[in-house]
């Protein structure tokens, strides 16, 4: 992040690499536009005269746009000046399944960032996946990125053994509440299959590749729902765009 400070020292223009979240009107021109910004987390800042044909930023603040912006930061909310683009990621507004995956990923990022405050982790991690969805469109994308952002969150499951009494085996349910697989014997009412199990276990232990290559679509439907579970029941909120995201 690059600082030029004004005369006066409570304002200055602030240099930083986002990815835009999403998009508000503000009065008759202007737009709030939510970034996830690489040094300050979550930021929220006013484009003006957006809205007009003429506009010199245009499509360059829309949704999964990676740029590298400069905004103007005194007493109120920050003012973007300037605008330049990194990844267009054309591709996601091209394509009704990534655009659909990658609605889905900003806006759980959106509920985990916090303003103000930088996550540098997490804003890669938005990069990466954005990146690897304008390139190919797996079905795996999207659970693989919710349960790598858990871990990175602080809620990496426990899938080796069950989190009630230790057992490594007949693990067959997940159980949201403990961030884990219970067996049979402790029982549960989230059912899990072995493939799944693995598949988790791939993902967050190094073998992400080979993960991103299974296309099977079942399996990739079962991960993404006790993924999308667990992220609602942490972030305490139910997340819209999961519930129509494709599998």
């Amino acid at each position: 992040m690059l600082v030029h400070e004004s005369a006066d020292a409570s304002m200055s223009y602030v240099r930083d690499r986002a990815v835009v979240l999403r998009t508000y009107s503000y009065g008759e021109a202007n737009r709030i536009v939510v970034l996830a910004t690489e040094e300050q987390g979550k930021l929220r800042t006013v484009a003006k005269g957006i809205a007009k044909t003429k506009s010199r930023f245009g499509a360059r603040l829309e949704p999964t746009t990676h740029v590298e912006v400069v905004t103007w930061q005194g007493k109120g909310m920050p003012v973007v000046t300037q605008v330049d683009v990194v990844d267009n990621f054309r591709s996601l507004r091209t394509s009704l399944s990534k655009l659909t995956r990658a609605m889905s990923i900003l806006e759980v990022v959106d509920q985990v960032l916090q303003e103000h405050h930088a996550n540098k982790a997490v804003y890669r991690m938005l990069v990466g996946v954005l990146r690897v969805l304008d390139q190919e469109d797996s079905p795996m994308i999207l659970p693989a990125f919710f349960w790598k952002l858990l871990a990175e969150e602080g809620y990496s499951p426990v899938i080796d053994h069950c989190v009630i009494c230790s057992s490594k085996d007949n693990l067959a349910y997940y159980d949201v509440a403990l961030s884990g697989v219970r067996c049979r014997s402790c029982g549960g009412s989230e059912a899990v299959s072995k493939d799944a199990l693995m598949a988790i276990r791939l993902t967050l232990g190094g073998g992400l590749v080979k993960v991103l290559n299974m296309r099977d679509e079942s399996l990739a439907e079962e991960m993404g729902r006790l993924a999308t579970r667990s992220m609602e029941y942490h972030l305490e909120r139910r997340l819209k765009s999961l519930r129509i995201a494709p599998s």
